[in-house]
């Protein structure tokens, strides 16, 4: 039987809690999410030797892998930040990134490596010197070796794919847990602005705005549209973010409010008195008096009157 699969494993090292740049992670707000979502990026490049590429499937880098690892895209692009500027991620080409700790703790091994080196071990304790009397059967116990070998791997498929199953519903069923819980907070918080029950259409719109897109995204359009009466015009709204202002997720949402309220602010007019304007009065100088002329001049006219 041709051999094609090979495993790969991550070689979690026993220090790797106590980094001090793991510790930086875990500390912030959502730390935990964003060091599972470094953990699920390393398994993810296991078989590009620690390399994640941008393949264009997506717009962004970050959306990509959201999509890969089934995470929302606000935490992988927050995570993505703090791995940049920490030295865990290096985009050494365009649309080529590494992860330098991950390529030190990569395992791989073939099936057949796998599977010979457990038939060793199990065998490492019946190991003896056999005698010549016993080619025969040493020949016989080959070739069943060899048919041994082949039901083994075909075992081995068939627990891989127990395991794979297994997995997929467990991941399927918190998917539909959390899904559960998203829509009914959205039904109470719509029900609680418009004021009376939610419609078939409206549950319809909000089971597709949760396809689409994250929860908080989804409340800050029902609080910015406080005129909706139904919850299709909140989907409008969401898809209009999207299309016109490329809000796709709630970090998107914030930054763009930050950045509005900051350039509102900037344009704001300086309230100034009137009077701040007002030019003051120009001084008009005082007349001198020439004293000396005055006094000849009322000497002549003493004198005139003298005459009469």
């Amino acid at each position: 039987m041709a051999d094609s699969k090979k495993y790969y494993w991550l070689k979690l090292k026993d220090d790797f809690f106590r980094d001090k740049r793991i510790k930086k992670l875990r500390k912030i707000a959502g730390g935990d999410i964003y060091t599972i979502i470094y953990l699920k990026m390393q398994l993810l490049s296991l078989k590009d030797s620690g390399v994640l590429f941008f393949e264009g499937v997506e717009d962004e880098f970050y959306e990509e892998v959201a999509l890969e690892i089934d995470e929302e895209p606000g935490n992988v692009k927050m995570t993505i930040l703090f791995l940049h500027n920490n030295g865990l991620l290096e985009e050494v080409e365009k649309d080529k990134f590494i992860l330098p700790e991950t390529i030190k703790s990569i395992g791989s091994e073939s099936s057949s490596a796998a599977r010979v080196r457990k038939h060793r071990e199990s065998q490492k304790a019946l190991q003896c010197n056999i005698d010549e009397t016993y080619s025969n059967a040493i020949v016989t116990n080959c070739n069943t070796e060899t048919e041994t070998d082949t039901d083994t791997e075909k075992d081995i498929d068939k627990d891989i794919d127990k395991e794979t199953d297994r997995e997929k519903n467990v991941i399927q069923s918190s998917v539909d847990y959390l899904n559960d819980n998203n829509l009914s907070l959205l039904k109470q918080f719509f029900k609680n602005q418009i004021g009376k029950e939610n419609s078939v259409r409206d549950v319809a719109a909000m089971e597709e705005a949760l396809q689409y897109y994250e929860p908080n995204l989804i409340l800050e359009a029902i609080k910015v549209s406080k005129k909706a009466k139904t919850f299709t015009y909140i989907l409008g709204v969401l898809n209009n973010w999207r299309t016109e202002k490329h809000i796709n997720t709630y970090v998107d949402f914030k930054e763009q409010s930050v950045a509005y309220k900051s350039a509102k602010y900037a344009r704001r007019k300086e309230i100034v008195p009137n009077w701040f304007y007002e030019t003051e009065p120009e001084c008009v100088p005082e007349q001198t008096i020439d004293f000396e002329k005055e006094r000849k001049k009322i000497l002549e006219e003493l004198e005139e009157l003298r005459k009469y």
